[in-house]
């Protein structure tokens, strides 16, 4: 284009959007690691059925409601 568009509303939004994406991925893959994570805390032993398909059904259910 051969034009400066540091301060148009692209320009702004160029920068906005630059730190915005990484901080949504960021936080969307933390918030799906937490209910998975807090399943096996609450188990006593790790190698329990119930603790991998109570983390599935987290996960699943995590993924959903970000979705939405």
């Amino acid at each position: 284009m051969l034009l400066n568009l540091d301060n148009t509303i692209y320009g702004k939004a160029s920068r906005f959007v630059s730190i915005f994406a990484p901080v949504v991925d960021g936080s969307t893959s933390f918030l799906v690691s937490i209910p998975v994570v807090i399943t096996f805390l609450r188990v006593p032993s790790v190698l329990e059925i119930h603790a991998f398909i109570m983390s599935i059904f987290a996960s699943m259910l995590t993924l959903f409601s970000l979705g939405v």
